[in-house]
């Protein structure tokens, strides 16, 4: 078998598939050597094609992720941004506080989803988990705010927030799934994604002080503005599906599903490698057709303790990326623990700008902090891992902080709005730059497509625990 054969027939096809068809062409005896001479032919041909570098991006390409960035937490921030909104339909008194009780459902189903999304990748495609959970969370933010709007009593509250349930899983999933695709194109798009989801809060923000400041805040302009910023929060929903629907049909992400194909086969062929000079050194096989006889008999012992493969597999995240999973963990109870509940709503007084523009004001801050955070993490001299680990433990200064503020304690300076604008922001650049770097640090080291896929899912899952962990932390914080 010629390379030119190889590079003609065998493009579409698996390893197995050519090896199957020039072994029923062959007596037994050539079979093993043909065999070493066509796996040798057929991976450097793999490895070839590999060395080709990837065409340049498209600007579309970029302009897609700036969008589907904003659409990863844009269902998560139209809650966020309109908590104001929701406490004046369900006030504190009568209810329960819905910045600190309406996260936890998304919350809860967040971690639910992260346990799923690795069964889910292999039976649903990128455009049926995202684009289909894009829809789904348009659907739910126009069924809460109806809700809020029309039938703002004790069962409306309850029927939101069960509604939130939903919310949280398909969100989650289409986090989940954005994070693993974004990751697995190229690093200039991871970057632009994980800036972008900064975006999200940020542009959620802008649209719900416009409106604010057109209609102003009486109870009916309220229920206008909220209706129109929801709206646009589902336009947006609607153009990011279009944009990922069609850049999963691009020339260019097949080529990026073709060399993770390339880049399996090779290193499966080192793994094989490995394993067959452990099992010659071991055993007393003297045939290849004793050899091949003996792998079986060990992938059919691995396929009876499938549950400690599984635990081998995710092993393999923590050998490359070390204790990142467990840094994006504690990153996330610490934002939720403080934010929004006890770094913005619990505060007693505001002085230069008053309620309800406070709390929008606050959480722009945040976003905005985030954005810039996101965008410092992304530049390549600054991802160092010990720097970020130190950036994550120094964090918990902001706790004493936010804990005085919120119980107007300590000196004037430290009630000062203009304090606490600067404690958010730099609360928000944290988190940003200390997420997006370690993000990139996972993978950073590891060549096997499938493990990458496995860190950007497992990064994915560690934010969604983190944050539910520091949702439920938070509810002994609560001050009536």
């Amino acid at each position: 078998m010629t390379n030119a054969l190889v590079t003609d027939e065998v493009q579409n096809k698996s390893p197995k598939q050519v090896y199957q068809e020039s072994n029923d062409l062959m007596p037994q005896g050539e079979q093993a050597i043909t065999k070493q001479v066509s796996n040798d032919e057929l991976y450097t041909e793999y490895e070839k094609e590999l060395a080709i570098p990837l065409p340049p991006l498209k600007l579309w390409y970029k302009v897609a992720f700036v969008f589907l960035g904003i659409a990863s937490l844009a269902g998560w921030n139209a809650i966020l941004t309109a908590f104001d909104f929701f406490s004046q339909k369900y006030p504190k008194g009568e209810f329960l506080d819905v910045t600190f009780y309406f996260p936890i459902p998304i919350m809860i189903t967040n971690f639910l989803a992260g346990l799923a999304c690795p069964a889910l990748a292999r039976r649903f495609s990128y455009n049926q988990r995202i684009a289909y959970c894009l829809m789904g969370v348009c659907c739910t933010m126009i069924t809460v705010t109806i809700i809020a709007i029309f039938f703002n009593t004790h069962a409306g509250y309850w029927i939101s927030f069960c509604v939130l349930f939903f919310q949280g899983f398909i969100d989650s999933v289409n986090t989940n799934s954005l994070i693993a695709l974004a990751g697995m194109v190229h690093p200039t798009i991871n970057n632009i994604y994980w800036t972008s989801t900064a975006l999200s809060g940020l542009t959620m923000n802008i649209i719900r002080l416009i409106a604010l400041g057109i209609l102003g805040d009486s109870e009916q302009s309220t229920n206008i503005c909220t209706a129109l910023y929801f709206g646009f929060a589902v336009i947006i929903y609607l153009i990011s599906s279009m944009m990922q629907i069609l850049f999963t049909k691009s020339d260019f992400f097949k080529l990026i599903q073709r060399r993770s194909f390339l880049k399996n086969q090779i290193e499966n062929k080192k793994s094989n490698q490995v394993e067959q000079q452990n099992l010659r050194s071991t055993t007393n096989v003297q045939t290849d057709v004793n050899l091949e006889q003996h792998e079986k008999q060990v992938v059919a012992t691995k396929n009876r303790n499938a549950f400690f493969q599984y635990i081998a597999y995710l092993s393999q995240v923590f050998k490359y990326s070390g204790c990142i999973p467990l840094y994006l963990v504690l990153i996330y109870i610490q934002t939720f623990m403080m934010f929004p509940g006890v770094s913005i709503f619990q505060k007693t007084t505001y002085e230069i700008i008053q309620f309800p523009w406070a709390g929008v004001f606050m959480i722009l801050l945040f976003n905005l902090g985030d954005l810039v955070g996101k965008y410092i993490g992304g530049i390549k001299m600054l991802q160092r891992l010990y720097l970020t680990y130190s950036i994550v433990f120094g964090r918990f200064i902001f706790y004493i902080f936010f804990l005085l503020i919120s119980r107007n304690k300590g000196s004037e300076d430290l009630q000062n709005d203009v304090f606490s604008w600067f404690c958010i922001f730099l609360f928000a650049v944290t988190n940003g730059y200390s997420t997006t770097s370690l993000m990139n640090l996972g993978p950073k080291n590891v060549k096997d497509p499938k493990i990458i896929d496995l860190i950007n899912f497992i990064g994915g899952f560690a934010i969604t625990f983190g944050i539910s962990i520091g949702t439920f932390l938070a509810l002994p914080l609560v001050q009536e």
